[in-house]
């Protein structure tokens, strides 16, 4: 309950909000019912919610599959194989939390005014417990609240998930085969309108009120109520009450009020159903991809017991689409207001739950390759093997060679010596090629709380090519078998997502800083503050340094990128493993 003018700035607005939570001697308090609800109470900063109640172990599911296979004879010399396979699986009600946490707990969204009615009962019985020196001092300001919509009171939601796969595929005697398969589904998650949020908290709410927003970018919100003829909470028009009166139950295992009624709850100042309904959404990505292949190979003996062949072609083509519904479109609703799309931070218009931009996408591979397997006497055997590989965006020639020498051989044991040394290559895919920005909420220590963290890739980005070889022995006894190798792999230009939870640790320590700032953007004076590989910005604010939920909208924008050439490096000798990361000219250095 910080003292403002009424003219602050989003920066100003957050920083003072952020003080207030979390500075020495602010005017903040808990719900007294927190730890009657199941809460756990952190003293004078907080209510945490405990997520065990609605998360299952094992979803409840359904799993549907037919599988058909025929075998037969073209003639007395040839034969054909053709194999179906339909499998469907569903997750009827995938069970998650009531609702999901603040992303953006400081920008006066969740404000209760002294006309809220839930305030209003609140401060009649509680005032003194949270530590007012009177009644009237309980109505003296704005209150800002930092919680969830719905928490320890449930009851949890659901939604339902379904995948689908298909392939067909067909094979001949003459090394030639073919297949397709195509697998579609969904994901889903519960979402939260930001709007409607910031209706029902200034007594707007409803589906049936017909007051709505505009876009102000003045305002730490992003948005302001659209004129209006209406009342506060009167007719259609409802308030969202955040105090535990509007409760009269928990659902939380083991809670006082499990089982027994709320003795605070007030009748009439529920948040009704309907209210809550408004105000969540759904947003669901439905997702295509299908695969072509077609391989062809020849075979053959070129030298009679000294050597044959091997030669072919495989043709693979790879389409990928997703696609979102209406109220998860980026296109259409990239901003907190539906229909702006001038915003800042394109996130779409829910708190947490983020918004997808359609997306489809193709890849095509042609391959040649032959092998000539060689026997150069009793005790030596050899490989030769190339492959030829290009794609739309690079190629490449990779060569092989293999060796095996037998040192030695008895009735009672063989030793043999073998290794190989070849290149290899692989190209982005198209997930690693899509710039389009992809929005989810993860977990950053460094910030003490969930956020936004966008991903996209890089068109810029070059193949992934390594050297690989191994050399090591056999050594084969009546009753045991013993193998000792060394392994070798040294790729270059490695394609990867740059580490976000170690970029916000670098960037929240002032002597590592420096080396990230390449990564951050900072827009409209620190009210929004992202990590990005590109296209960077730079703000007239001063950052701030990243500690516990201090920094509003903080959100972190990676890109597929392509580490130094010296690349990475394993090493196997046996049973271990030693993974050596760089990437060249910055601080993300593992050794």
């Amino acid at each position: 309950m910080p003292t403002l003018s009424g003219n602050e700035g989003g920066a100003e607005f957050a920083s003072a909000l952020i003080d207030e939570h979390y500075g020495e001697g602010g005017k903040r308090f808990v719900d007294p019912d927190c730890t009657s609800f199941g809460g756990f109470e952190v003293e004078d900063e907080t209510c945490r919610f405990r997520y065990q109640a609605w998360d299952n172990f094992i979803e409840k599911s359904n799993h549907t599959r037919a599988f058909a296979e025929i075998n037969g004879q073209w003639d007395e010399q040839s034969s054909y194989h053709f194999e179906g396979l339909w499998a469907e699986a569903a997750i009827p009600d995938w069970y998650t939390t009531p609702s999901f946490p603040p992303i953006s707990p400081y920008d006066g969204t969740h404000l209760v005014e002294p006309g809220n009615p839930g305030r209003q009962a609140f401060c009649a019985t509680s005032w003194e417990a949270v530590g007012f020196d009177s009644q009237d001092a309980c109505f003296a300001d704005d209150w800002y609240f930092f919680g969830r919509l719905v928490g320890n009171s449930g009851p949890g939601r659901t939604l339902s998930r379904e995948s689908r796969t298909q392939r067909i595929a067909a094979a001949f005697d003459l090394d030639l085969a073919a297949s397709y398969s195509r697998a579609t589904g969904n994901i889903n998650f519960p979402a939260e309108y930001h709007y409607r949020k910031f209706l029902a908290f200034r007594g707007f709410g409803g589906p049936d009120c017909g007051v709505g927003v505009v876009a102000d970018a003045t305002a730490p919100a992003g948005m302001a109520i659209a004129d209006h003829d209406k009342v506060a909470g009167t007719g259609d028009c409802r308030y969202y009450n955040p105090f535990s009166n509007a409760l009269q139950y928990a659902q939380q295992p083991g809670a006082a009020f499990e089982n027994e009624a709320n003795s605070a709850y007030a009748p009439g100042l529920e948040n009704s159903p309907e209210l809550l309904a408004w105000i969540n959404e759904e947003v669901n990505l439905d997702n295509t991809a299908t695969l072509e292949v077609v391989d062809a190979t020849l075979t053959g003996t070129w030298i009679e017991n000294v050597a044959s062949y091997a030669i072919g072609y495989q043709f693979r083509h790879f389409d990928v689409s997703a696609f979102p519904n209406e109220p998860g479109n980026l296109d259409n609703n990239p901003c907190a207001v539906l229909g702006n799309k001038d915003c800042v931070e394109k996130a779409g218009p829910f708190t947490f739950t983020a918004g997808y931009y359609p997306y489809e996408d193709t890849q095509t591979v042609h391959r040649f390759f032959g092998e000539l397997p060689l026997s150069l006497g009793d005790n030596l055997d050899a490989q030769l093997a190339a492959s030829y590989e290009f794609h739309d965006i690079a190629s490449s020639f990779d060569p092989k060679l293999a060796v095996s020498y037998r040192l030695s051989e008895s009735p009672n044991h063989s030793l043999e010596l073998r290794g190989s040394v070849q290149t290899t290559f692989r190209t982005p895919s198209v997930d690693d090629l899509n710039e389009d920005q992809r929005t989810s909420t993860n977990w950053v220590a460094s910030t003490g709380g969930w956020k936004a963290i966008d991903t996209r890739g890089n068109d810029d980005l070059v193949p992934e090519q390594a050297l690989t070889y191994n050399a090591g022995m056999v050594l084969v006894l009546k009753r045991a078998n013993l193998t000792l190798d060394y392994w070798s792999y040294d790729f270059e230009n490695v394609i990867d997502v740059l580490p976000y939870s170690r970029i916000a640790d670098l960037y929240s320590e002032e002597e590592t800083r420096e080396a990230v700032k390449q990564y951050v953007g900072c827009a409209d004076r620190d009210r929004h503050r992202h990590l990005r590989s590109s296209h960077h910005r730079t703000g007239a604010g001063q950052p701030r340094q990243l500690a516990r939920s201090q920094d509003l909208w903080f959100r972190l924008a990676l890109e597929h990128s392509v580490c130094g050439r010296e690349g990475r490096t394993f090493q196997w000798l046996g049973w271990h493993l030693h993974p050596r990361v760089r990437c060249a000219g910055t601080a993300l250095e593992r050794a």
